[in-house]
Formats: C-alpha cells, structure tokens, sequence
C-alpha cells in the first residue's frame, strides 16, 4: 500500500512539472532549456529510485540513454563547447532558434514518455510462482546448437560487412543483405545466454562469466566495420539479461563497466572518425589511441548528440510546406513494410520520413520519425508509448523472478529492436516478436524441451518488483 502511495504521488508531481513546463518552456533560451533538461533527468532518476525501479531494464535505459542521443548536442551548445569541424558544419546551416524549437519538442516528448511509463509500471506480487522450467539438458543443447547455427550466419554477415567496408561505410551488410538474415545472426546471442543460465544451474561461475565477455568481443567486433548503434543495443541488452538473471549488478562490476566503458566510447569514436575511409586494423588501432588521449566523454556527447539535426531539418522541411503530417501512417507503415507484396502495392507508404526528404546522412531518431507522421500530436502518442514500455518492462521483469529463462530468449531480437529505436525509426516490434516466437518454439520441439511440473516454489520479493537476485529452493 506504501509503495501505491509513492508511486501515485511521483506520478502527480511529476505530472505536474510537466504541466510547468509546458507553460514556460516557450520562453526558455538555450541554456535555460539544458538546465531544465539536466534537471528533468535528474528528477527522473530520483523518481525511479523512490519507486525501486531497477536502471538495468528496458524502459529505465530506453529514456534515459534516448535523451543523451537527443540532447547531448544542446547542452554543449550551452556550454560554449568547441564543436569538431563535422558538427560545425550542420550548425553553420542553422539558426539557434530551429535548433532551440526541436529541443523544446523534444523535451515535452521525453516528459510525456517518462509518464507514460509511470503510469504503466507496476509492482509485481510478492508471491511468483515458479512452475515452468526446463531441464538443464535444454539449456545446454538449445545453446550449443543455437551458438553454433546462427553464429554460423552472424559470422557470415561479419565477412560480408568487413567485405563492403573496403570501401568505407556507405555500403555495409546492415544495409545490403535482408533483414531476416541479420535477425536471425542474432540468435546467436539467445544461444549464448542458454549456456550462461546452464552453467550458472551447474554454479559454474567462470563459464558463465566466459560466455559473457565472449559475447561481448563478439560485439565489439562487429561494430569495427562502422554500425554501432546495433552493436551498443547487443551490449546493453547483454547487462540487462546478466543482472536479472545470472548476478546482480553491484559496486565492483559497476566500476568495471565504467573503465571498459571508457575505452569503447574511445573505439566508438575512432570507428566514427574512419568508417569513411577503407576498413584497416592498424588504422583503426592508431586512431584509437589518439580518442583514448582525447576528451573522450564530450567527443561522444557530441557524436551522439547529433541525433536532434534530423528532427530539426524535418521541422524546416515541414514549417516550408515539404510535407504534411499523416497520422495513420505511423502504423501502416509498420504494416507494409512486414509483409511481402505489399509495398509494390502501396509505394507511398514506403520510405522512412528521413529519406524522403533526402536527410539520410544524419540517421534517425524515434522522435524526428514520430514527429514526421504526428507532427504536435507526437506528445499524446508518447503517453501510450511509455505505456507500452512499462508492460514490457512489467513482463521482462516478471519472466526474470519466474527464472523463465526460455521466455525471456524468445524476447531477445524484440528487446533489441525496441533499444534500437533510441537511434532508429518508430517500430511496434511486431514482426520480430513473431519471428522470435516460431524460431525458438522449432527448436524447443526439436529439442524436445517440456516444462517440468515441479512443486510450486514462492519467492518473497520484501524490497521491490524489480531489485535483486532470487534463488530457488534447491539452489539455496
């Protein structure tokens, strides 16, 4: 009853800001418009805490890293911060008045989004039932034939990627070869997490961990040849899935994470500054060690800051009369594009917003993408997105207590895909969830992995519905 009590009295105040600034966001200047953004997160991490709502999930990682992408440019901006020559350039073209008018949208739209989620979040039942588990023996050959299979073809697109990059990044296997064969490449990972949860029941602790920081490396290697934001997406979702549901994420691992985390953000970087230029090792290396010596962090707020100019060139183009807002496209697109035959059928649903207008070079964003087919009506939409964030949040969570380990890897490339929308167009995630789903039922009934009816164990959760390790019975 306590907990309603906060969560009903965070979701009120916060409802209440957002009301604020609603009325006086208008009349904000640049660095009136950080402050209230750094402070807005600031809110909403505090928010998360009050609630015992757990970082490492789906929704939590979804807002907050979304706003580092949208206004890591801004803020610099604020900070008199100087811009790299690739930056400048755009900035040049622009006036600090479309600049501020993108960040005022989207400011209202991450608001709208973090009540949204409020609203749907949920405290689970202290009591979960743990009655559908899988033998070991699942585990172990689902993973070893899921690694070996679809790391087969993951380690096809990898050659065919590192292929096409001899001629800079402009043509890469993400962008040539269909997008069943990526989806299906990153089963592999489903395959990896099978053998961390059976070497985890065999209290094998350092197979797990091997498996882990494989699937890592195997990451990082994919991203040398230029596409980063699938390869980060892979990587976040890899700590979420280890601290539901192999060990908890404590001090020590976070300080570990930090100090990798530094030296990616430096090869992130040096990825970025060569994909142009033909894919080599030792220039990769090199350029590395320069980010490695340079003000990393800002370097990467800069980089991925850059999301906003999409929306900002979308809203010029919108303000000149370059298009009109077409709401009902924002769902039938989705549709079209899933199903083959149809987008011969219907050529105008085709195309992402950011190609029509001939604004591919600057990527994408959730909220460019949202606002080309909404337009103002983008902040109700971002209401039931946020919804639509805390049930899968709410089901993640729940299949994690439930130690479902089977139903969590049918969730993986939809897990993906909705982390991926941090840096890419609005997607329902239906067909992967589909494609999820008959994947991992054929090899379960290839495997012959039945649920086992074992006594009915109960879990008391005394802190929250998403904090902490829980163990069964037997494992205690």
């Amino acid at each position: 009853m306590a907990m309603a009590k906060e969560k009903i009295f965070c979701t009120i105040a916060y409802f209440m800001l957002v009301l604020f600034e609603m009325a006086v966001i208008q009349t904000y200047t640049l660095p009136e418009l950080s402050l209230a953004i750094i402070f807005n997160i600031c809110v909403q991490i505090i928010i998360l805490w009050i609630l015992r709502i757990s970082l490492y999930s789906i929704g939590p990682v979804f807002i907050l890293m979304g706003q580092l992408f949208q206004f890591g440019i801004i803020i610099l901006m604020s900070l008199k911060y100087d811009f790299s020559s690739f930056v400048l350039y755009y900035l040049d073209e622009l006036e600090e008045s479309e600049v501020l008018r993108a960040g005022e949208f989207s400011f209202l739209c991450v608001s709208f989004l973090f009540l949204g989620f409020l609203l749907g979040n949920k405290k689970q039942s202290q009591k979960v039932r743990k009655d559908r588990q899988l033998s070991l023996a699942f585990y172990k050959n689902a993973g070893i034939i899921m690694t070996i299979g679809f790391g087969t073809v993951w380690l096809f697109v990898q050659i065919v990627n590192l292929y096409l990059s001899r001629n800079g990044y402009e043509k890469n296997a993400y962008n040539t070869l269909p997008s069943t064969i990526i989806t299906l490449a990153n089963f592999m990972y489903a395959g990896i997490f099978f053998l961390m949860v059976y070497y985890k029941k065999k209290k094998q602790m350092f197979w797990v961990n091997a498996w882990f920081i494989f699937a890592l490396l195997l990451t990082v290697v994919s991203m040398l040849a230029g596409v980063r934001s699938m390869g980060m997406c892979i990587i976040v979702l890899l700590f979420i899935f280890y601290g539901l549901s192999i060990r908890k994420i404590d001090g020590r691992l976070i300080i570990c994470i930090s100090i990798c985390g530094f030296f990616l953000l430096a090869l992130l970087t040096a990825i970025m500054h060569l994909r142009s230029r033909p894919f080599s090792i030792s220039a990769l290396m090199s350029e590395w060690v320069v980010c490695i010596k340079s003000n990393i962090i800002f370097n990467a707020v800069e980089e991925f800051g850059m999301s906003i100019f999409i929306l900002i060139y979308e809203m010029k183009a919108h303000m000149a009369g370059m298009f009109d807002f077409h709401y009902e496209n924002i769902f039938l697109h989705e549709l079209v594009v899933s199903i083959p035959g149809l987008p011969s059928l219907f050529p105008n649903l085709v195309g992402e917003g950011f190609i029509k207008l001939d604004l591919y070079g600057l990527g994408c964003s959730i909220y460019a993408d949202v606002y080309y087919y909404l337009g103002n009506m983008s902040y109700l939409f971002f209401v039931f997105f946020g919804l639509y964030l805390s049930i899968i949040d709410n089901k993640l969570l729940l299949l994690s207590k439930r130690e479902d380990y089977y139903g969590m890897a049918c969730r993986w490339i939809f897990y993906h895909l909705i982390l991926s929308e941090i840096r890419s167009a609005f997607r329902l995630g239906y067909k992967a969830f589909l494609l999820s789903i008959f994947v991992m039922w054929f090899i379960r009934l290839v495997l012959g992995g039945k649920y086992k009816n074992e006594e009915s164990v109960y879990l008391q959760d005394t802190i929250s519905n998403n904090n902490g390790y829980y163990y069964s019975n037997k494992e205690l």
